[in-house]
């Protein structure tokens, strides 16, 4: 037996166990913090907001749509029943009053056919403006989820290097983890930190702005006194 090589490789052994137990690991959950945080809330309320602004003129469409539907049902409804009628009387009617309610049936049938081609050209018009109002929704909510992301990336970064943390994983990355090992709520802290910091910042370029445009108001009123 090589004792130098045994020695050896048990050396190595309690390095690397050394260096796992030395590493510091937590888990953090993107879900809960974009569910909690305001950020997260933020954006939730503006993919609520931007929704409700796309599908208000869908509903009006749609009203129109099943208004012309049941005009068009109530039509042909009055037709058949027209058509039952004259059916019940053709025998007492002569041949000439029996060609004009011919006439006038086709002139009825051609008119229902071409409400029905409307409805149907309209229906097909307002599924289209759908399927182009669900890409562009689409589109919206994963540009709003992209930026959820980088700012959680952010915070994650942060706080790791704060509280000396080695690696952060996602609740979803493994097969097992302790709660205990759970950081999500410093990092939706972080974020809501990162949230009023932004809107503290805006608020003074704001009011920066409105101080910068006082002079000229000043002067304006100089002038017309």
């Amino acid at each position: 037996m090589n004792l130098k090589k045994h020695f050896l490789a048990l050396g190595i052994a309690l390095s690397v166990t050394q260096a796992a137990e030395a590493t510091t690991i937590v888990t953090a959950s993107p879900e809960r913090s974009f569910q909690e945080s305001l950020i997260g809330k933020n954006i939730q309320d503006k993919i609520t907001k931007k929704q409700a602004s796309l599908a208000a003129p869908l509903q009006k469409t749609e009203k129109e749509l099943q208004d012309l539907q049941q005009e068009l049902m109530d039509h042909k409804q009055k037709f058949d029943k027209s058509i039952k009628d004259f059916e019940k009387e053709a025998k007492l009617l002569s041949a000439e009053a029996k060609e004009l309610k011919a006439e006038e049936f086709q002139k009825e049938q051609q008119l229902l056919e071409r409400k029905h081609a409307t409805l149907q050209q309209k229906y097909k018009q307002f599924q289209e403006t759908v399927q182009q109002l669900e890409r562009k929704m689409s589109d919206f909510s994963q540009k709003e989820i992209q930026a959820f992301q980088d700012q959680f990336q952010q915070a994650v970064s942060t706080v790791a290097k704060h509280e000396k943390w080695d690696i952060v994983l996602t609740e979803g990355g493994a097969l097992f983890v302790d709660k205990k090992l759970d950081q999500t709520d410093l990092i939706t802290k972080e974020l809501n930190k990162m949230h009023e910091d932004f809107n503290k910042d805006k608020a003074a370029k704001t009011g920066t702005k409105a101080e910068a445009k006082a002079p000229e108001t000043a002067k304006t009123a100089k002038k017309a006194a």
